[in-house]
C-alpha cells in the first residue's frame, strides 16, 4: 500500500495513527505529496485523486481510497475489522458520530488557517474565519461533556479527536484551547504520548 499525504495534513495523520495503532504501519509506503489551494498538483490529479486533496491510499483489492474516513474504515477491515470502527451498530455510528464532529472541527480549521496565511488580505472576510474558529472551541466544548465515551475506548473517534487538538495546537499555537475543558486537556496529555501519536507529530 501506498499513503500519499503531508505530514502536517492532520487527516493524513489520522491514517497515519489508525495505520500504527492497528500494526500495519510496515505495509504502507508513504509519498510526500504536495497540495495547496491555487497551486494545483496536476500530476497528483491525473494520476492519483482528481480532485487533488490527501490522503489517498493506493491499495492492490480496492484501487486508490480518496478519503481519510474511507482509509481508516480499509485500514480497519484489513487488521481483521471491530478494532478502530465497533462492529455493533449503536456503538458503530457512536463512535463515527464522534469522528464526524472532530473531523468537521479540524475542517474549520484548516479554512481558518487557509483564510488568514493564503488568501489576499483585500479579500480575507474576518467574519467568516471567527465563525470557523468558532465552531472548533464548540466541539471541544462538545467533547468535554462527552468524555466519559471518550475514555471509554480509542476508537475512531477518538483518534480523530486527537488530530483535532494536535491540529489547533499546530496551527493556532497561542490560543489555549482546552482552558475550560479539564478532562480533555488531561486525556490529550496522556494520548500525545502514544507511540502512534508520538511519531506522527507535524514537523516544527
Amino acid at each position: 500500500m501506498k499513503l500519499y499525504g503531508s505530514y502536517t495534513s492532520p487527516f493524513v495523520r489520522k491514517c497515519r495513527v489508525a495505520a500504527i495503532e492497528l500494526g500495519l504501519k510496515d505495509a504502507i509506503a508513504f509519498e510526500e505529496t504536495a497540495v495547496k489551494p491555487t497551486m494545483p498538483n496536476v500530476d497528483y490529479g491525473s494520476g492519483v485523486n482528481p480532485v487533488r486533496r490527501v490522503p489517498a491510499l493506493a491499495t492492490e483489492d480496492a484501487g486508490v481510497l480518496a478519503d481519510s474516513a474511507l482509509i481508516v474504515e480499509y485500514l480497519d477491515a484489513k487488521a481483521g475489522g471491530g478494532q478502530l470502527i465497533p462492529a455493533t451498530a449503536a456503538d458503530r455510528f457512536r463512535a463515527l458520530n464522534r469522528a464526524a464532529i472532530a473531523s468537521g472541527a479540524t475542517d474549520a480549521l484548516v479554512l481558518a488557517m487557509y483564510e488568514g496565511a493564503l488568501r489576499p488580505q483585500t479579500y480575507q472576510w474576518t467574519e467568516w474565519r471567527v465563525d470557523q474558529m468558532d465552531k472548533a472551541h464548540a466541539a471541544i466544548v462538545w467533547f468535554e461533556v462527552e468524555m466519559d465515551a471518550v475514555e471509554g475506548a480509542f476508537d475512531v473517534g477518538a483518534i480523530v479527536l486527537g488530530c483535532f487538538l494536535g491540529y489547533a495546537d499546530f496551527r493556532f499555537g497561542n490560543i489555549d484551547w482546552l482552558a475550560a475543558a479539564p478532562r480533555l486537556k488531561a486525556w490529550w496529555t496522556e494520548t500525545q504520548k502514544r507511540p502512534s501519536f508520538e511519531q506522527t507529530a507535524p514537523p516544527q
